[in-house]
């Protein structure tokens, strides 16, 4: 990932995969948390990559190394390792590396607000064709949302990434309604400044170092699963007490299906 980065002239800010062993007797020594290491290329071809892209990539990169200490108020102090194409160590000091990676998260809350807010987690097409213009789709309303609330937060001068998205989705559904019955230019301008209003006001708490477990809230409903049609699907009455209690009951659930 860090070469393909590279070859598009962007960077990168990764940390560092456990599988890979560090030496921090080799490199250039920049700093006591800090080096400048070399990587070669592995002589086993990815299986992300095919056979023409993965030629491509140089035989070795430069990357840096940089030894972060986390340090929160009632935890013990943990230590995360960096690799980033960012060489220049003041031009990006160690603390500004790691707030950028701190920052992954809001990714993490995008890929949230694509699936679920915008209900893509189940799609309804069923040739490839129209499963790629769905999610075309998706991802188009997501980037207009994400425009209004940049335009939002320039507008008021509030924080971005406190803006609601859900709550800029809702808005945007009634002020797009109300929009279709608006007959001037004028009456349409006084809509969208209201909109922008609105969602500047409606921002999400700060929760500075709020810790987001990967857990489901919601707990599923107590049915078994419909795993044939359901013109043959037959169920018994008492299915609903092998439904209760841990998942290991839950295989355990009777239903089967007619012939």
């Amino acid at each position: 990932m860090l070469a393909q980065c590279l070859r598009r002239a962007i960077h990168g800010v990764f940390r560092a995969a456990g599988t890979r062993r560090l030496d921090w007797r080799r490199g250039q020594r920049l700093s006591k948390d800090q080096r400048l290491v070399r990587w070669p290329k592995s002589k086993i071809r990815s299986s992300l990559l095919s056979q023409k892209s993965w030629a491509r990539l140089p035989a070795e990169i430069t990357v840096r190394l940089v030894r972060i200490r986390v340090e929160t108020k009632g935890f013990r102090t943990r230590k995360i390792i960096l690799v980033t194409t960012l060489l220049d160590p003041d031009k990006y000091p160690p603390n500004a590396l790691a707030q950028l990676y701190r920052r992954r998260w809001h990714l993490e809350l995008s890929l949230r607000h694509l699936k679920t807010t915008l209900q893509m987690e189940r799609l309804s097409c069923k040739t490839p064709s129209m499963v790629q213009r769905e999610l075309s789709m998706h991802v188009l309303v997501h980037n207009l949302i994400r425009r209004l609330m940049l335009e939002a937060a320039r507008r008021a001068s509030v924080p971005l990434d406190r803006v609601s998205f859900a709550g800029a989705l809702a808005t945007a559904r009634r002020t797009g309604e109300a929009l279709l019955y608006a007959r001037t230019q004028r009456a349409r301008a006084k809509l969208m400044a209201a909109l922008y209003r609105v969602l500047a006001a409606d921002l999400v708490p700060h929760r500075a170092g709020r810790w987001e477990p990967r857990a489901v809230k919601r707990r599923p409903k107590p049915y078994s699963l419909l795993t044939c049609h359901r013109s043959r699907f037959r169920e018994i009455p008492h299915r609903n007490r092998y439904w209760q209690g841990s998942p290991s009951k839950r295989k355990r659930a009777k239903y089967h299906c007619a012939n």
